[in-house]
């Protein structure tokens, strides 16, 4: 976390079963990190499926500002979908939280096309913003991609490096890649997420894991051959009126 922080990062995405939310508001409440406004920040959190329900999902959001010590998080995500009286109990508390501002913005993770018509048909009145996925060229998700750009959820996206084996122009295609452009292939697995408009949070345990992470957009663009090499997806850039396609 303090290498993160030290090194530019602003985006920081815990849940309740990481276990971790205290640690992190312990570093964020260090000295040296005082003068980082909260508004510096992105932080999101998540609801796991036990807790999901009117009184458990409240109690619950509860307990996330407080390990976090913060007012509000800037996005809270319903972990993974339960039963489906659960989900909608859960997200309609999410919507509550919403409008009293203790969430800025909400979302789901792990929910498949049927997962997000559900809570439309059981009564959601505000849509999922984000969806947090797996996506890598080996698991691209095409039809619930396809169904979050048509209803402007943005996408989210962990795993991406396990696409470092399952590139369609194989393992060596991706290395032939990183050489042109000079990085790793863990950076351009990560690139590949962000040319369709998607958001990457990919784990990291060194700090020059990090600064390698931090670096995606400092190269590039991927051109089109090497985007089809590695892997087909939708295209999910945000605000446009092109036409559906994959690539």
């Amino acid at each position: 976390m303090r290498d993160f922080l030290r090194l530019g990062g602003r985006l920081i995405d815990t849940a309740i079963v990481y276990g971790n939310q205290r640690q992190i508001s312990e570093v964020l409440h260090e000295a040296e990190f005082e003068l980082l406004r909260r508004e510096e920040l992105f932080i999101t959190s998540k609801i796991p499926s036990m807790d999901f329900g009117e009184k458990e999902t409240k109690a619950a959001m509860s307990r996330i500002l407080k390990e976090l010590h913060t007012e509000y998080v800037d996005l809270v995500l319903l972990h993974a979908p339960g039963e489906r009286s659960q989900n909608i109990a859960a997200w309609l508390v999410l919507e509550r939280e919403l409008a009293d501002g203790r969430a800025k913005a909400i979302g789901v993770s792990n929910f498949e096309v049927s997962h997000l018509e559900q809570l439309i048909e059981d009564g959601a009145k505000v849509l999922p913003m984000n969806n947090q996925i797996s996506v890598h060229p080996g698991n691209p998700q095409l039809d619930t991609l396809r169904y979050c750009k048509e209803h402007g959820i943005s996408i989210t996206a962990y795993n991406s490096i396990k696409g470092r084996g399952s590139a369609i122009g194989g393992e060596a295609t991706l290395k032939a890649i990183a050489a042109a452009h000079n990085r790793t292939e863990a950076q351009v697995l990560l690139r590949w997420g962000v040319e369709h408009g998607i958001s990457v949070i990919p784990g990291c345990t060194s700090r020059e894991h990090i600064e390698e992470a931090l670096d995606v957009m400092r190269f590039g663009p991927l051109t089109a051959a090497e985007l089809a090499a590695l892997g087909r997806t939708v295209v999910m850039h945000p605000g446009q009126d092109d036409e559906k396609h994959e690539l």
